[in-house]
């Protein structure tokens, strides 16, 4: 398979919106196929960057997520593809084509891979960007085991907080549910497992609370570990502040999970996508526009891992080459 030669540099065979484990693998096939390739994006990583600890990936026990992230981009980096720093506005028709905007650039492709991930819902509280993989965290399955032993809090009231609260069971000695409503919102099973808990001690409930602040070691010394203020340079959450019956409380923990929901980072493609605004593929991460392909978290397939990202990534690319070489 060749990539069709091209006379401007603005010009590709394939562009992929996105760098995290999805895109990175996108892109390692779609450079080992010989397609002139570009990957467009804002960070790489995406939520791979801020999760501390992995241990389920295949033939590496342990290793943090920016770990795994060096190796994933020093794999990338022996293939010849083009990177843009910058965020796509909009992907367009353009002849048998795509033109794809950034805010000060235009580029076009022949197909597009979109593996824009989703971003965590934020609390929008004091210490929540700066804790943020310092005990701030959006992941339960990746960051659970971290937390063995220790008293943590879990924000949020839907069946994900509540499975994230069942999960930290497994490891943490306490755990604080911060519920904004009055009750807990999700499916009964669930909620019966979690009043099961309370029964046990395992989990306190504040009901009608909200979260106000994200404390860490070098802001609040009486809350230290060791009982002292830490000198270390790597701060960990070891408080939150929140407001409940009307008072403010401080609540002594090693870290807070924050799920209150996840938005996938999908407005600039106008393809077909469900209530969450997922983008919607089929079994070879095709869209309802042929030449526009997806994967990973922005997409609807279930199970938002870093291994299934990638090899939807991978699948990807081999569709969208099989694409390509349909339209010469």
């Amino acid at each position: 398979m060749k990539s069709k030669k091209s006379n401007s540099k603005n010009e590709y065979d394939i562009i992929i919106v996105g760098a995290g484990p999805a895109g990175i693998a996108a892109g390692i096939y779609t450079a080992r196929q010989k397609l002139k390739t570009l990957m467009i994006t804002k960070d790489i990583g995406g939520q791979l960057s801020l999760t501390a600890s992995i241990e389920n990936w295949p033939g590496i026990k342990s290793i943090s997520g920016y770990g795994l992230l060096k190796t994933f981009e020093d794999h990338l980096k022996q293939y010849d593809l083009a990177l843009e720093n910058g965020e796509v506005l909009d992907i367009g028709k353009n002849g048998k084509g795509f033109v794809v905007k950034t805010p000060d650039k235009t580029f076009f492709c022949r197909a597009v891979i979109v593996t824009a991930g989703r971003i965590s819902r934020k609390l929008n509280v004091p210490g929540e960007n700066k804790y943020l993989g310092k005990g701030v965290s959006s992941c339960g399955t990746c960051d659970a085991p971290l937390f063995n032993g220790k008293e943590v809090a879990v924000a949020g009231t839907g069946n994900t907080a509540m499975n994230v609260v069942l999960l930290l069971s497994r490891y943490a000695k306490k755990i604080n549910l911060i519920s904004k409503y009055d009750k807990l919102k999700g499916d009964k099973v669930v909620v019966d497992r979690i009043n099961d808990l309370k029964k046990k001690g395992k989990i306190e409930i504040f009901y009608s609370s909200k979260t106000l602040e994200i404390m860490g070691d070098d802001e609040n010394p009486g809350f230290c570990h060791a009982g002292k203020r830490s000198i270390s340079q790597h701060k960990f959450v070891n408080a939150i502040k929140i407001e409940h019956n009307g008072k403010e409380k401080i609540l002594k923990v090693d870290g807070i999970f924050v799920e209150i929901g996840m938005t996938p980072e999908t407005e600039f493609a106008d393809v077909k996508k469900n209530e969450k605004g997922e983008i919607i593929v089929n079994n070879n991460c095709e869209t309802d526009v042929k030449g526009i392909f997806a994967a990973g978290d922005c997409t609807d397939v279930p199970y938002k891992q870093i291994i299934i990202s990638s090899g939807e990534g991978a699948k990807a690319a081999l569709s969208a080459s099989k694409y390509i070489d349909s339209l010469d």
